[in-house]
């Protein structure tokens, strides 16, 4: 009898919590502190660095080797080099957490990009003050040798990650300078360039292959990872490298676009499309229109796709429909040429809160089925079974009681599956009950 009205009472507790939810009720956000203000001035070789963009970013992570890091505000130095961010919302942060930094650079690129570490205070204003480093440019000309666009390239200064630094990578705009965009007249600067050796100075972009400077040949040539193809730079230097031709082509390249909705027909942003087959596997992400376009080298050959949702707000699925490779539509590829039009409509995941009561060889599950993309509550049809036994009931607003009798003595496992809807994804759950 205890166990019964133990078992009662979760039924009637998931019953209270179903209640709150359909009220709106929710968790208490956590309350912003008062504002804080973070200043100071920036200078180089003891001068101040005017009209230099300060950002202040906040790590909102647990683990302080792998900070997760957020912009919070940008402010410029004025010609004093100083700078003021103010009205900062400060958040509570986990212990954890690898705390505020704030990120300097200039449009120049004369200085390194730097950050530091603050520590914002409710209602005080703290001085951080930033001496910078000189950097060095890399400039020169670079050109196609079937006389298109250069535009199309890049040039990338390439360095062995540092395990110091290894947070820079986590945020661009903590990163030294890497990159350089080729104008159309097919010159370049890279700006910003942090004083050292560096493996290779790189020319890339379709329709050419990647190839690093030689500065024993003053040519571009195949990427080998040689000391022959390092290149040093100067704090102050101002190096100009020899005009280069990038001429070696690159494989056919496959262009695959498609376009991601849910079944009312609106965009999904941020959907995960993996395309796999002939030992390749690549991944696209779709933009705010949910479109995507995966450019690669993919070999002749059938392709599998599929679309996933990394905030599981979305349900997994094949090209085709449904998350069963049976029913999987293959894409087939011809090296080179376009595949279009590789659209799916996503139906929302379904959650559920269970709860269990058990008798005498009987056991009665309520169910509560939301959408997690609206929080409605679907319909469908519910089936329960265990071994031979089974039944199936309507689901109504979302919610649905099933009883199952004549099962024996002890630990079983119940088997819940949910059909779904033309817009919410089904389910097969597992239900365990002790039977008395």
């Amino acid at each position: 009898m205890t166990s019964s009205i133990t078992r009662s009472g979760a039924v009637a507790a998931v019953v209270a919590a179903i209640a709150l939810l359909a009220g709106g009720l929710t968790s208490p956000a956590v309350a912003a502190t008062s504002k804080a203000t973070v200043k100071g001035v920036v200078t180089l070789d003891g001068k101040p660095v005017s009209f230099a963009r300060v950002q202040l970013y906040r790590d909102m992570g647990d683990d302080v080797d792998d900070p997760e890091y957020a912009r919070v505000k940008t402010a410029n130095t004025d010609s004093k080099g100083r700078y003021t961010i103010s009205g900062v919302s400060l958040v509570k942060l986990s212990s954890e957490s690898a705390g505020y930094a704030v990120v300097v650079s200039d449009r120049s690129g004369n200085i390194v990009r730097t950050h530091r570490s603050v520590r914002p205070k409710a209602g005080k204003v703290v001085t951080r003050n930033v001496w910078a480093q000189r950097a060095g440019i890399i400039t020169g000309t670079v050109t196609r040798s079937d006389g298109g666009d250069p535009r199309a390239l890049e040039v990338t200064i390439a360095s062995e990650e540092d395990e110091e630094t290894r947070d820079n990578y986590f945020v661009p705009e903590f990163a030294t300078a890497e990159d350089a965009t080729v104008k159309a007249d097919g010159t370049f600067t890279l700006g910003g360039v942090a004083p050292g050796t560096y493996n290779a100075l790189i020319v890339r972009g379709a329709p050419y292959a990647a190839q690093c400077f030689s500065p024993a040949t003053n040519a571009l040539a195949d990427c080998d990872d040689s000391v022959a193809q390092r290149i040093a730079v100067g704090a102050g230097e101002r190096r100009q490298v020899p005009p280069l031709t990038a001429a070696k082509a690159l494989p056919p390249t496959t262009t695959v676009t498609g376009q991601v909705t849910d079944t009312s027909g609106r965009s999904l942003k941020g959907i995960h499309v993996s395309i796999t087959g002939a030992g390749v596997s690549e991944v696209g992400v779709t933009r705010s229109s949910g479109r995507f376009t995966v450019r690669e080298v993919l070999p002749s050959g059938s392709y599998q796709v599929r679309y996933d949702d990394p905030d599981g707000v979305w349900a997994s699925q094949y090209l085709g429909g449904g998350p069963d490779k049976s029913v999987r539509q293959p894409i087939t590829v011809v090296s080179g040429q376009p595949v279009r039009s590789v659209d799916t409509r996503l139906k929302s995941v379904a959650r559920a809160k269970i709860a269990t009561r058990t008798g005498a060889g009987t056991a009665k599950v309520a169910f509560r089925i939301t959408r997690k993309a609206s929080g409605s509550a679907p319909s469908g049809t519910l089936t329960l079974s265990y071994e031979g036994i089974t039944k199936t009931v309507k689901v109504t607003k979302g919610t649905a009681t099933v009883t199952l009798t004549g099962l024996r003595k002890g630990v079983r496992k119940l088997v819940a599956d949910y059909s779904g809807t033309g817009s919410t994804a089904g389910f097969s759950k597992t239900v365990r009950v002790t039977v008395k």
